[in-house]
């Protein structure tokens, strides 16, 4: 079979699958180094979730939002993680749940890499025009998205890369000299701290930065100074 969805993997970790359906994703992740490490990155998010502290009894406003993310799992598989604070809940009575922002980041680094270095995890769209990705997003994503023109760099295509719980982050895409950059909006921030970059996320680097209450992050295999001024190049064009 080929490689199974991101959402495929998470049911199967979740027990969600049919047996058939669950040996045959097994089967696959066997052979596949990819789906491999995907699938240990989805076990151990979940081991964090049943490790996560205990520190108050849940409000009866918070069991109402967990068991309504339970109801919207059976309904659809992109929603495991949810589910599975939802299940922790029930069994502990209280649960505080806090997703660090380096695993956002390291995940939005896979999704850099499947889709625009190695081309595992197809573009949404292959265009150069602008219009047309913004054309893609619009409707996609809750927040105006503009896609700047990086100095000295080529606009690839677009997609909406899976986060957790069931969210949904728009790539941009682009070549400089054979090199990769991925660009992500990841949402709305409620505070605008300094710019942080890392490297070795994977072997590459990652800057993120908000600007007028989008927190963005751009991925390169560049070292950290240059990262941040593409970074900067594309958040001053908007």
């Amino acid at each position: 079979m080929s490689c199974p969805s991101f959402d495929t993997l998470s049911a199967e970790v979740d027990q969600q699958l049919s047996q058939v359906e669950a040996e045959a994703v097994r089967a696959h992740v066997t052979g596949c180094d990819r789906c491999r490490v995907r699938r240990t990155d989805l076990l151990l998010l979940k081991a964090r979730v049943r490790g996560a502290t205990i520190v108050e009894p849940a409000s009866d406003q918070l069991k109402a939002r967990l068991a309504a993310a339970v109801r919207n799992r059976r309904r659809s598989r992109t929603g495991w993680l949810a589910a599975a604070v939802a299940a922790a809940t029930v069994a502990v009575g209280a649960l505080v749940f806090f997703v660090r922002a380096e695993d956002v980041v390291d995940r939005l680094v896979g999704d850099h890499i499947g889709s625009t270095v190695t081309g595992d995890e197809p573009l949404d769209v292959v265009s150069g025009d602008p219009s047309v990705l913004e054309a893609f997003f619009a409707g996609r994503v809750e927040f105006p998205l503009r896609v700047p023109r990086l100095p000295a760099a080529r606009l690839v295509g677009a997609r909406m890369c899976d986060v957790s719980g069931g969210r949904r982050v728009p790539l941009t895409a682009y070549d400089r000299d054979g090199r990769r950059i991925s660009l992500f909006a990841i949402g709305k921030a409620a505070n605008a701290g300094p710019e942080a970059c890392r490297e070795g996320v994977r072997g590459y680097t990652a800057c993120r930065r908000t600007a007028a209450g989008i927190d963005y992050l751009l991925v390169s295999d560049y070292p950290s100074a240059e990262t941040s001024r593409i970074l900067t190049a594309a958040l001053s064009q908007r």
